[in-house]
C-alpha cells in the first residue's frame, strides 16, 4: 500500500523542480548519505508527461539501471502497477574493485531502493546482482512455471554498457506480448554510446527490434 508522508512541503526555492511529499521523502534520503542535488537528475515536465502516457499503456516496468531512484518515482507515481529495477549493488565484485565514485553511487542506489520500497512496498521490486545473470534467472524461472510468469511491459536500457546486447535478448524473453523497450545513449557521439548503437542497429538490422523513432542522444 503506497505510504502517505507527514509534514511533506514543496520546495522551490533550490532552482530544482518542486516536490511532493515522496519526491521529497526520496530526496531526504538521498542527502542524508551525502547526495548533492543536480538539475540533469530530475525528470523534465515533457518527460513526466511522458512517462505518465507510457505507465498507462504499458504498467509493467523494468529497467536496467536505477540510479538515484527519480525515474522509478515517477512511473509509480504515474501509475505504473509494478516497477522492477535491475543494479549490481554496494557488494558486487565490480564495484568492490571499481573507483570510490562508483561506489558512492552504489550506496546511493542502495538508498533510494529503501526510500522506493518504504513508499511502494510491493510494487518496487529491486534486483541487485550483474543485471544479466538476473535477468536470465528470471527467464530460466519463468520457463519452469505454470502459472504467472515474470513480465515487462516497458523495458528501459539506461546508460547501456558492455553487456547491453544480452540484457537486450533476455528482456525479449520476458517481455509481454504488446511491449515498449528504451534505450538510451543511441544515437549519439561520445564512445559511450558506441555499445548500445552497434547493439540498437544490430538488432534492428536481425528484426529483434522494430525501431518506432530514434531521437539523437546528448
Amino acid at each position: 500500500m503506497r505510504q502517505t508522508l507527514k509534514d511533506a512541503t514543496p520546495s522551490g526555492s533550490s532552482g530544482l523542480p518542486s516536490h511532493d511529499a515522496e519526491q521529497k521523502h526520496l530526496l531526504g534520503a538521498l542527502q542524508a548519505k551525502g547526495y548533492e542535488p543536480a538539475q540533469a537528475d530530475f525528470p523534465l515536465p515533457d518527460q513526466l508527461n511522458v512517462y505518465q502516457r507510457m505507465a498507462a499503456l504499458y504498467p509493467r516496468v523494468c529497467e536496467v539501471g536505477v540510479h538515484n531512484g527519480f525515474s522509478a518515482l515517477a512511473f509509480l507515481q504515474a501509475g505504473a502497477r509494478s516497477y522492477s529495477g535491475f543494479a549490481l549493488g554496494s557488494a558486487h565484485p565490480d564495484i568492490v574493485r571499481g573507483s570510490a565514485q562508483e561506489l558512492a553511487a552504489a550506496k546511493l542506489t542502495e538508498v533510494a531502493a529503501g526510500a522506493l520500497g518504504s513508499m511502494y512496498g510491493e510494487r518496487f521490486h529491486a534486483v541487485w546482482g550483474d543485471p544479466t545473470e538476473s535477468l536470465a534467472a528470471l527467464v530460466e524461472e519463468g520457463g519452469r512455471q505454470s502459472g504467472d510468469r515474470f513480465q515487462c511491459d516497458l523495458m528501459l536500457i539506461d546508460r547501456a554498457g558492455p553487456r547491453t546486447g544480452r540484457s537486450l535478448k533476455l528482456f525479449a524473453k520476458l517481455a509481454a506480448p504488446d511491449h515498449l523497450v528504451v534505450m538510451t545513449h543511441t544515437p549519439c557521439a561520445p564512445e559511450a554510446c558506441l555499445v548500445p548503437t552497434r547493439v540498437y542497429e544490430q538488432a534492428e538490422h536481425t528484426g529483434e527490434l522494430a525501431s518506432l523513432h530514434r531521437q539523437p542522444f546528448s
